[in-house]
């Protein structure tokens, strides 16, 4: 008797994960991720996924609670009502919980080592991770600024800006051991980075 679809499915996208981190992704074929999941056939991975892109989106959307939420209009809609203390706090709680998963931890130090050298990797990955969150963070902070509740600005600059703030955090823990000296707790590092994102921001 075959697996049930959602079982069939969580093996083919933990399969993923392990082969591309033996591959890297570029390299990583359907075939070798269907001989990781133990398929009988590769043909069996498209009852589920597209192609290899599909199974990355999913991958991070499965792994990530924001772009789970960011995927979803009527959460999105919820999202940019809330005042901008509870949304970029939120925002940053979910970025870090996704990365106390060590898979995710895992496809984060391959796409960074990939994407310096193969652009076609570098945009894959942005497309179907950190440019869905960019999105979001970039329409939330202009609708805030037209609810009256942070001043003008640039608001894609200010999406940039918090994200790096994210992105370092990770960098310093997952990829520089030397930046890792002194490096704050996450809940800290979290209302430290939003108390200063808003002094600069809130009217």
């Amino acid at each position: 008797m075959p697996k049930q679809e959602p079982d069939r499915r969580q093996q083919i996208l933990d399969a993923a994960v392990r082969a591309f981190a033996k591959h890297g992704f570029h390299k990583a074929s359907i075939k070798q991720i269907a001989k990781e999941a133990r398929l009988k056939s590769p043909a069996l991975i498209y009852w589920y996924f597209k192609d290899k892109d599909d199974l990355l989106r999913a991958l991070l959307q499965m792994r990530s609670p924001l772009l789970s939420q960011v995927s979803n209009p009527m959460a999105v809609q919820n999202l940019m009502e809330q005042p901008p203390e509870t949304v970029l706090k939120m925002i940053a709680h979910n970025y870090f919980v996704a990365f106390d998963d060590p898979s995710v931890e895992q496809l984060f130090r391959i796409f960074i080592s990939e994407a310096a050298r193969n652009t076609d990797v570098a945009e894959t990955f942005a497309k179907n991770g950190p440019a869905a969150a960019f999105k979001f963070i970039s329409a939330y902070l202009k609708h805030q600024v037209k609810l009256g509740r942070l001043r003008p600005h640039d608001t894609e600059s200010g999406a940039r800006s918090f994200m790096g703030m994210l992105l370092m955090y990770m960098m310093s823990r997952a990829i520089f051991p030397p930046l890792k000296e002194n490096l704050p707790d996450v809940k800290d590092y979290v209302k430290e980075i939003v108390a200063i994102f808003m002094n600069g921001l809130k009217i």
